[in-house]
């Protein structure tokens, strides 16, 4: 099993594992051993990021990154083993969404990194990672899309039972 075929330099990454534990990697502190993640048994790994919480679930104050403006939000969450959460937070364009649900004043702000991080841990969280946001973020739920969603993505998530 390949894992990645270059050192990630520039981007976290996410791993879960079939025991069903999250662990973050930041990829700009440490180097990525890809035969211990390969025998921890990995379920599913994203590369993209950044991680939002340091190793201690607190979170982070400062990011590199050019992205890391007010923005549409989508992270993923890991409380414990079999308990995760996705977040999705909508700003920077009408509140009212491709449903017609009016959801606010008009206008949203969105997150930045930081402001991401801080309801992450918050919200007790033990990791979290940042997906695609601005307007790649949205989410589904109760056969409803929240979000704006302006752009034809390739990939998706999805939680069923």
């Amino acid at each position: 099993m390949l894992l990645q075929s270059k050192p990630c330099k520039n981007s976290d990454l996410c791993v879960v594992f079939q025991d069903g534990t999250v662990r973050c990697y930041d990829c700009k502190k440490e180097k990525i051993d890809n035969d211990e993640i390969i025998a921890s048994f990995p379920y599913h790994a994203f590369y993209f990021g950044p991680s939002l919480l340091d190793e201690n679930g607190n979170a982070k104050e400062k990011f590199n990154s050019s992205v890391g403006v007010t923005n549409p939000r989508t992270a993923f969450g890991y409380y414990e083993p079999g308990h995760y959460a996705f977040i999705s937070v909508l700003g920077t364009r009408s509140m009212k969404d491709i449903n017609g649900h009016g959801l606010g004043n008009g206008q949203s702000p969105g997150m930045t990194f930081v402001e991401l991080s801080q309801l992450c841990a918050a919200c007790g969280m033990k990791a979290a990672y940042n997906l695609d946001g601005g307007a790649s973020s949205g989410m589904y739920w109760n056969e409803k899309i929240f979000g704006h969603n302006g752009r034809i993505t390739g990939d998706v998530i999805a939680v069923v039972d």
